[in-house]
Formats: C-alpha cells, sequence, structure tokens
C-alpha cells in the first residue's frame, strides 16, 4: 500500500509551508550583457535543504530562496560564457516527479516550459545527484550541446525497492504512465549520441550501481578516487569544467579513461596557471584564518575556565 501525502513525513505530508512555495514559480532566469548565444540550465538536487525538517525548509528556502549552482554561477567565466542562466529546483526532492509547480506539474512539461526558454540557443545542462539525473533527462530532449552530471541518477526503479517513507512520491506515482516513463534514462540514451560529461566517486557503491547502468550508453566517464556520493572535483574546477569546449572535454575524458582521478591531479591539470594560483593562495589564507579561529576559540575556552 502506498503511503498518501497527508501520512507521509516532511516535505511530503502536505505541509501547507511546502504548498505555499510549491505554487510559487520554483525557476528563475539570470540575463547577462554579453551576447553569446549560450544559455546554462542548473537543475537543484535532492541536497538542495537538509536535514527534512519544517525549520530547515523555512531557513533555506523560503528565508535565502536557495537554488544549487548560484555560487558556480556568479564566476566570471561562467558570466562571461553564458548569455543567460536558469535555475530549476524540485522542493519535493522527488526527482522531478511533480515538476515544479501547479502549473508545469510533470518532466514533460518542465521540458516544454525550457524549451520556450531556450529557443535559438546553445544549450548545456548540469546538475548534481537528483539534479544529474534531471540535467541528463532535459538535456537529451533539449538536444543540448553539453550535459554535465555529477554524481547524477540514470534510473530511480530501485527507489521502488525502498521503504515508501524514502521516496513517497516515486511510488505514489509509479502507475501514471506520464511520470514512471522517465523513472529509467537507459532506453533513451542508447537511441541517442550527446555529449554527456559524467563525473562521479568511482567508490561509492550508490554511484557504482548507477554506472553500471551506462557501461552501453556513450557517455564520457571521470571516476574519482572517492567513496562519497557527490564528492568529485574540487569546488574551483566548476566554472572552468562547464565553460570548456566539448572537443577538449572528450580528449580529457579520454586521457583519463578506465583511470582513478585524483581531485587534486585533475585541479591542477583543468585550471590556467595564472587562476590556479591565485585559488592556491586563497585557499592557504583560508586555512590560516581557520587556524587562527580555532586558536582563539581554544585560548577563550582556557581563559575563561580559568
Amino acid at each position: 500500500m502506498v503511503i498518501v501525502d497527508s501520512e507521509a513525513g516532511f516535505p511530503w505530508n502536505c505541509n501547507s509551508v511546502v504548498d505555499k512555495i510549491y505554487k510559487t514559480d520554483n525557476y528563475y532566469i539570470n540575463v547577462n550583457k554579453r551576447k553569446t548565444g549560450r544559455i546554462i540550465i542548473f537543475f537543484s538536487g535532492n541536497g538542495l535543504y537538509y536535514p527534512n525538517t519544517k525549520e530547515t525548509f523555512e531557513k533555506v528556502i523560503i528565508q535565502k530562496n536557495r537554488y544549487e549552482w548560484e555560487h558556480v554561477a556568479k564566476a566570471k567565466v561562467v558570466q562571461k560564457y553564458y548569455e543567460k542562466i536558469i535555475f530549476v529546483r524540485d522542493v519535493y526532492k522527488q526527482w522531478y516527479v511533480k515538476g515544479i509547480n501547479p502549473r508545469i506539474d510533470t518532466v514533460d512539461k518542465i521540458v516544454g516550459l525550457l524549451q520556450e526558454l531556450t529557443k535559438g540557443y546553445e544549450v548545456t545542462t548540469c546538475g548534481n545527484s537528483a539534479g544529474g539525473y534531471m540535467a541528463v533527462l532535459a538535456g537529451t530532449q533539449l538536444n543540448a550541446k553539453k550535459i554535465f552530471s555529477f554524481s547524477g541518477q540514470y534510473s530511480v526503479e530501485d527507489e521502488l525497492k525502498k521503504p515508501v517513507r524514502e521516496s513517497p512520491l516515486i511510488h505514489k506515482y509509479k502507475l501514471e504512465k506520464n511520470r514512471n516513463c522517465y523513472f529509467s534514462l537507459i532506453s533513451y540514451l542508447k537511441e541517442m549520441e550527446r555529449d554527456i560529461f559524467y563525473f562521479y566517486p568511482g567508490k561509492c557503491q550508490y554511484d557504482i550501481e548507477q554506472h553500471n547502468l551506462i557501461k552501453e550508453c556513450s557517455i564520457f566517464e571521470f571516476k574519482f578516487d572517492s567513496d562519497s556520493h557527490g564528492n568529485t572535483v574540487r569546488k574551483e574546477c566548476y566554472p572552468y569544467i562547464l565553460v570548456s569546449d566539448s572537443k577538449e572535454l572528450r580528449q580529457l575524458a579520454e586521457y583519463y579513461k578506465d583511470n582513478w582521478i585524483n581531485k587534486q591531479e585533475f585541479y591542477k591539470r583543468l585550471l590556467p596557471g595564472p587562476i590556479k594560483f591565485i585559488c592556491d593562495i586563497r585557499y592557504f589564507m583560508k586555512r590560516c584564518i581557520d587556524k587562527l579561529i580555532l586558536v582563539f576559540r581554544i585560548l577563550g575556552r582556557f581563559i575563561y575556565w580559568k
């Protein structure tokens, strides 16, 4: 028996706070001054807010109005490269099975909206985890030039084997053809070739299972020496990955083919020398500041107890 909304936990329990936000657009567009003809779509994943509590939701979604990837999108190289930037989120954190709002309440309607918003542009899609799943799903239908998936899923069918409380909306809509047709993307990926760049932690069991599903698909893989879901490249790398040429990325994937990737080595190979130097200085300064803060805290406690 499938749990109905009122019996499920937050945010799937018909909570008025979540319902109110669901009724808003849950997407927005950032337009830059540069006319490049390129547009990128960032899809938020299930890490949009955590833990799943009303207090966290109010702080992160209502007060901060958070969308994932906003910080990355502020990088100068991203702002120069993309004329428009679209942010999309699923406040229910259920692989967009309920869409993003009451008017756009299915994946097909999301794709329809994005087709209108991206008409005439060269499209790139990007996301992490559930956002990566949606980046691949939408990207293939939008004929995206580049698709970036960081620890993204290619099937959510295994969610049906888990307790309903973990993925209640996947269970709720499992018999609806206009929704369950996207529970697995494998058949779509086998039928087409796209520049899909997949970054995943090669020692994380969950990601290993997802990776095994796409072995026969034409996807450019980057296997990182990590056992933590979503833990791949250093944060400084994201902007430069997103503006890299498809040919360069394909060559990079070929260079690392069947090899474990160390995130530090990847960082050194990807970033331009001057930028890398600046990032290293910032990282060093931050480490120094963090250590000073720790020292002052310890001294403060020592003085307090004394």
